[in-house]
């Protein structure tokens, strides 16, 4: 019995020891709650199983091995965003974080897939470590500058018109980081990493020029609009760390400002990550957290939560719908998806939301794709998977075809290993229309 007693012990020390050592906010993505609260489904019970079209998936190619071939250089290959774009699907990879596998990956080809003549085609460089994003706005295709590799002076942002080449803009004054762009009553406005500072940036001419203003510490990440208002979203704390620094240091933390025409953001510390993530674990929610892959909706704003990560990474966690963001009328759903499913990316097609989840088999990933009504987001429905070798990070709808672009993630940027940089990592994938189970 003594015996029983002392191999039991050992084996908790043990899994305690392994998950001392791994960062926490890796934990926090571990120890899923599952305690639904204010989910809009009600609880995260799993869709009924879709069918498997793993054989009926095209693997297109993997456009970025090219630059990023092997070894560590893999992990630049995530295919961070996709955009359907006059008819062809863009692309963003590379790294911008600091440290792990394959640090300040840039410049960064932009490319695109062109579904005529099923070839991959490299147009423009960006001097940037990465390309994370794409916006398209009045017919016009947007890249922010997210991590320039030239003098931190200036920060950049590119554009490209239907027909046109790209144009690079290196006008936004300080900007270290350009993480987002949204435009809001005739304006431009930039989510800014600055020295020391967080900060937005908005221009009245389309990029002409700029103003920047600071909004307290960290980084600016994205922009929500909710009810007709414009906020623009850090890192956020939750109610419990505002309160610790307010005591320990005396300074107010805030994660969320809003915006006052003409030209003022004002503080919001009542939004918290309490409320932008509400039915998350609070061990989740505890570590560093940030707003991302944001979608507008009419009046309401569609995002996933996530886990800062790696530097300017993000570990996600749920999908979550903010109707209100209004003073003392604050109005955030969780979209109630499985807690073992990982969101990666969202998307509108058609009057439908897309979701993109991975659910980690160990060895391989079943990628899914869940769908809800815009009309009704309370019912969402699982309506096809396929298993992969890792999870797929992004994905567009072009023509009714759906495309993935393949990803990896490390568990700790100081400890990493080569394992965990998947092979697969940057594959495009594909399944035609007509290849889609009924819907």
């Amino acid at each position: 019995m003594k015996k029983i007693l002392f191999i039991i012990l050992a084996v908790l020390f043990f899994l305690g020891l392994v998950f001392a050592i791994i960062p926490n906010d890796i934990q926090k993505i571990f120890h899923h709650s599952t305690t639904p609260v204010n989910t809009l489904r009600g609880k995260n019970t799993s869709p009924a199983e879709s069918e498997d079209v793993t054989g009926k998936i095209e693997m297109l190619g993997n456009p970025y091995a090219k630059y990023y071939r092997d070894g560590p250089s893999i992990y630049a290959r995530n295919i961070w965003d996709m955009k359907v774009f006059n008819g062809k699907l863009y692309l963003g990879a590379g790294n911008s974080s600091n440290e792990g596998p394959a640090p300040n990956a840039g410049p960064v080809e932009v490319i695109y897939f062109n579904p005529k003549t099923n070839t991959f085609v490299s147009e423009f460089s960006v001097d940037e470590e990465q390309i994370n994003i794409y916006q398209e706005h009045n017919n016009q295709l947007y890249i922010p500058g997210h991590d320039p590799t030239e003098s931190w002076k200036l920060g950049n942002f590119y554009r490209k018109s239907k027909g046109e080449s790209w144009k690079k803009y290196r006008d936004i004054p300080g900007a270290l980081h350009t993480y987002d762009l949204a435009w809001y009553d005739g304006k431009l406005f930039g989510a800014l990493g600055i020295r020391h500072a967080a900060a937005v940036a908005i221009s009245p001419d389309n990029g002409k020029s700029w103003t920047v203003i600071p909004v307290g510490r960290n980084r600016v990440y994205t922009f929500l609009t909710v009810a007709g208002h414009l906020f623009a979203a850090k890192r956020v704390p939750t109610r419990k760390l505002i309160k610790r620094w307010l005591r320990r240091v005396g300074i107010r933390l805030y994660g969320i400002a809003e915006f006052k025409p003409p030209g003022r953001f004002i503080s919001r510390d009542d939004i918290t990550a309490d409320e932008l993530f509400p039915g998350t674990a609070p061990s989740m929610i505890n570590t560093a957290t940030k707003i991302i892959r944001p979608l507008q909706l009419g009046n309401k704003a569609i995002y996933i939560g996530a886990a800062i990560h790696n530097d300017h990474q993000s570990l996600p966690f749920g999908v979550f719908v903010a109707s209100s963001l209004e003073k003392n009328a604050i109005k955030v759903e969780k979209i109630g998806i499985p807690d073992n499913y990982q969101p990666w990316d969202l998307l509108i097609y058609r009057n439908y939301l897309y979701i993109l989840v991975g659910d980690d088999q160990g060895r391989q990933t079943k990628i899914k794709v869940l769908r809800a009504s815009i009309h009704d987001l309370t019912h969402c429905k699982e309506i096809f998977q396929f298993t992969a070798e890792t999870f797929a990070r992004s994905f567009a709808i072009m023509n009714g075809d759906f495309y993935f672009g393949l990803g990896c993630e490390i568990r700790n940027p100081k400890r990493w290993n080569l394992d965990e940089l998947k092979p697969a990592t940057g594959n495009i994938l594909r399944i035609k229309k007509s290849q889609l189970p009924d819907m």
